[in-house]
């Protein structure tokens, strides 16, 4: 009887430290596009486009520079640090980073096409709504710069690209509901987790 006790208090021993480990790599890793659109699935949203890796805050750029631009294999690391070591076996493809300005907090970007004849870039927004005296709800008016990592294993994708955008205006997310974009600074692909 004493070995089988043992035997079991070893499992949960095991078991629990486990617990922990998992919990740290949560916590140290990015987290998924999945996690970011989750709630979003109920509606027709717009999805990441599969050669869209990876979406990260980024250091301030010259806005009157080039927002698409190649990005060679070693620089990912610069602007997405979590990704870079994911991408080993892609080494032979082509990358880009598109760069993006956001200005206000409660809205996001998802380019849902990327092709040769240009990209469709999603700004999603939640939806406006009269609160009490007539005032719309409105979030706070801060500049961030974010940066899409995007793959061309095809070579199809040029250094120059056409940027074309349309709004997205969910149907669910009201003002003030919580939405966890801002929850972290580097988004991934569940393509390449």
């Amino acid at each position: 009887m004493k070995k089988y006790t043992s035997l079991i208090l070893l499992i949960l021993w095991g078991c629990n430290s486990g617990n922990s480990l998992d919990a740290d790599l949560a916590n140290n890793n990015p987290k998924s596009f999945s996690i970011m659109l989750s709630p979003f699935f109920e509606e027709q949203s717009p999805r990441f486009d599969p050669n869209v890796l990876a979406y990260a805050k980024i250091n301030q750029f010259n806005e009157d520079s080039l927002i698409w631009m190649p990005l060679p294999f070693n620089d990912i690391v610069h602007y997405f640090p979590k990704t870079a070591s994911l991408l080993l076996k892609q080494r032979d493809c082509s990358f880009f980073l598109l760069r993006q300005v956001h200005e206000n907090a409660t809205v996001f970007y998802v380019p849902s096409t990327i092709e040769k004849q240009g990209a469709l870039i999603n700004r999603f927004s939640p939806k406006e709504k009269k609160e009490k005296n007539d005032k719309v709800c409105s979030s706070a008016q801060v500049k961030t710069y974010w940066g899409f990592l995007v793959k061309d294993c095809s070579n199809k994708l040029g250094d120059s690209l056409a940027i074309n955008y349309e709004e997205y205006e969910s149907s669910s997310w009201q003002c003030g509901d919580f939405i966890p974009f801002n929850t972290q600074e580097e988004w991934i692909s569940p393509s390449i987790l």
